[in-house]
């Protein structure tokens, strides 16, 4: 009869094997991009290891150790097995395989030509950039659209603000802006001294110490929420701003998340960015969103609210940050002068051709989309045209992208 130990190691092996069962089943399935694919190959060799492990455990060590390598394997079933999930949903035919390219592209800009994408649909509402990078996917970036919302290319700017957590991160921004952030909170905690000494007591002691890394916690993921925003402005401009209007207004219905700004207030710092970039028009954008938290009856705590204070402080600065790590992302302003053409194509029921900005594109649906009673088109499938068109539009841009690269590698 086996011991124990060895059936502890058996059952892990049975497991381990069956997540390599379905990783080698979803590898013979079909995959429009190479990325989804050589994800799946990275994690089934991740598996094929923690299972070589196990056959290699020596039963006779202390049963500890035999323990400790049966943990390995579950962590790492556990850990991945949300990333499998979402290759698998990245081949659905649910998503609009004509976004993924332009997507692709950005990221490569943006972060590197080495840059792998998987795009996914998913059942969260809002967009997002999985957080946690995988050390076995170093150079991916997973992104989830929402379900509803994923063959819908005018939101396509969203991905921009995705694409921004993974160039903060990359390219430790905030390591590079951490030192201002905490010169900025020490300021403050300065001129509310009373108030935290009443509340925490004196720097040496651990509460008040916690209080103000607490702050700087919150104050930094506050400030890398508004440069995405402000990433995506960068890229799309007036763009940008409609998909989140579109997405988000007046808000999702939950209370807000201290590590995210009011939702009116991120609304107001994106009016200054797109000041800055010389949008005007959109002075009422906030109006659309919900009130701040402290406007809703509800008052911040103090660290919440000094954090929002240092955000308010230096979000301007982001600004400069943006310009600065761009990569090679164009700003929305290079295809100014093609837009005009790209919205006589898409209002003549033609898709946009001959255009090399992303931006121009996007931007010329938006003004369609706003003024869609004007759209020459049955009442009933106006949108479903204006998507289409835009979709076949992208496909274009894919087609001219390529054969540029082919004739000027």
């Amino acid at each position: 009869m086996k011991n124990s130990a060895e059936v502890d190691v058996e059952f892990c092996l049975e497991k381990i094997r069956s997540v390599i069962a379905l990783i080698s089943r979803l590898l013979d399935g079909d995959y429009p991009h190479r990325d989804s694919h050589t994800a799946l190959q990275k994690l089934l060799a991740v598996y094929q290891k923690e299972e070589q492990k196990l056959l290699d455990v020596d039963l006779s060590l202390s049963r500890e150790i035999v323990l400790e390598h049966c943990r390995s394997a579950n962590v790492q079933i556990v850990r991945l097995k949300r990333f499998l999930g979402l290759l698998l949903r990245s081949s659905n035919l649910r998503n609009a395989f004509e976004i993924y390219f332009p997507v692709k592209m950005l990221a490569t800009e943006l972060l590197g030509k080495d840059t792998s994408v998987v795009l996914s649909s998913e059942w969260e509402f809002s967009p997002f950039i999985y957080p946690t990078g995988l050390t076995e996917l170093p150079k991916f970036v997973l992104i989830g659209i929402p379900a509803s919302e994923c063959h819908n290319p005018l939101i396509l700017p969203l991905a921009a603000h995705e694409l921004g957590h993974a160039v903060w991160r990359r390219k430790n921004v905030q390591v590079r802006f951490g030192p201002k952030i905490k010169r900025q909170i020490i300021d403050l905690y300065r001129q509310n001294k009373v108030e935290f000494d009443a509340r925490y007591g004196s720097l040496s002691d651990r509460p008040l110490m916690a209080a103000l890394t607490e702050i700087y916690k919150l104050a930094t993921r506050q400030l890398e929420e508004i440069f995405c925003d402000f990433v995506g402005i960068y890229v799309f401009g007036e763009a940008f701003l409609h998909s989140f209007r579109y997405l988000i207004a007046p808000s999702l219905g939950y209370r807000r998340s201290p590590l995210y700004p009011g939702v009116r207030t991120r609304a107001e710092y994106m009016v200054e960015a797109a000041h800055n970039y010389g949008i005007s028009g959109f002075d009422d954008f906030p109006a659309s969103f919900g009130y701040r938290e402290s406007e809703s009856g509800r008052a911040p705590s103090l660290e919440q609210r000094i954090a929002d204070e240092a955000t308010n402080a230096l979000f301007a600065e982001l600004l400069g940050l943006v310009e600065k790590y761009k990569g090679k992302a164009e700003c929305f302003t290079e295809g100014k002068g093609d837009e005009q053409r790209a919205f006589d194509s898409l209002s003549g029921l033609v898709p946009v051709a001959a255009i090399h900005s992303l931006a121009a594109i996007i931007n010329a649906a938006w003004r369609l989309r706003l003024d869609i009673g004007e759209f020459k088109v049955e009442d009933d499938v106006k949108l479903r045209v204006l998507r289409d068109l835009v979709l076949k539009s992208l496909e274009v841009y894919e087609f001219r992208k390529r054969v540029e690269k082919a004739l000027c590698p």
